[in-house]
């Protein structure tokens, strides 16, 4: 069984009216608890499971390529750092802890499995490639 809605047209409202809600939402005591990003999540999971929209879309893809980064980069364009370290020490010490589990792991893993002057990888000697050997 194919979904309701499948066109890029309809998919895009269908998101765009999906926040809306989340955001409508926030108005009422029981939502109230759950931030608009969960409301959105748990329709679109609602959404999915019956069927209304599709599990995976190409536009999809293009809102979390294209959308998602520059979201993020706008809230955090929005960002008082100079009010945060009024408020607390404690939040931007968490957000530097945050930053270097993220950066460490991501350095380590980039050591290991580097390319070497041979062009295999220092791990084990040999080289993940798309097309393995038959």
């Amino acid at each position: 069984m194919n979904a309701l809605f499948t066109s890029t047209e309809s998919l895009l409202a269908i998101m765009a009216i999906t926040v809306a809600l989340g955001f409508y939402l926030q108005r009422f005591k029981p939502f109230k608890m759950f931030g608009p990003a969960l409301i959105v999540i748990i329709i679109s999971i609602i959404l999915a499971n019956t069927r209304v929209v599709p599990f995976g879309a190409e536009v999809y893809g293009v809102i979390a390529t294209y959308a998602v980064p520059l979201s993020i980069a706008l809230m955090l364009l929005s960002v008082d750092i100079k009010a945060m370290l009024k408020l607390s020490k404690k939040p931007l010490f968490a957000m530097l802890i945050a930053a270097i589990s993220v950066a460490f792991p991501n350095r380590f893993g980039w050591w290991i499995r580097r390319p070497s002057q041979s062009g295999k990888t220092a791990c084990h000697g040999r080289r993940i490639t798309a097309n393995a050997p038959e």
